[in-house]
């Protein structure tokens, strides 16, 4: 459905509005395919619309189209073997040894998520997303770093 429609359609007085992301629905979906979308569309303009129902469109007089941005964007998409937990340790290491660095600080959002994060996951029980796509930047930063040359010793 079109942008401009949904909007008509939610101006519209006789319309009645909800509004609910997938998770709302979670109890009604199965886990399989849950765990397939949000790792599939999680964090991208599709998930933003289909996942959190947001109305996404650009401004007609824009620079940038967010196609344009998306067509240049490296973009991998990854599966979870482990779990969040024992994917941050490693990363959490690196940073307890001084070898990440930042080339601005880090958005209070993820500073809070990163801080508060333990065994059970968040306090608050919900998604550490920002965590969860630093962890896997610096894995992948990191995993490249260890496939050039090397002298083992023995």
């Amino acid at each position: 459905m079109s942008a401009p429609l949904l909007k008509r359609l939610i101006a519209d007085p006789r319309s009645a509005v909800t509004r609910a992301g997938t998770i709302a629905n979670a109890t009604h979906l199965s886990p399989a395919f849950l765990d397939e979308v949000l790792a599939r569309y999680a964090g991208t303009r599709l998930g933003r619309q289909e996942i959190d129902g947001e109305i996404i469109e650009d401004r007609p007089d824009a620079l940038w189209s967010r196609a344009m941005i998306e067509a240049l964007l490296p973009l991998k998409t990854v599966h979870a073997t482990r779990g969040k937990y024992l994917r941050a340790e490693p990363v959490a290491a690196l940073y307890a040894q001084g070898r990440v660095k930042y080339v601005a600080p880090p958005k209070q959002e993820l500073e809070d998520q990163m801080c508060d994060f333990g065994l059970g996951g968040l306090s608050s029980g919900g998604s550490p997303d920002r965590l969860d796509a630093l962890v896997w930047a610096v894995t992948e930063l990191t995993a490249k770093a260890r496939h050039g040359p090397r002298i083992t010793a023995l």
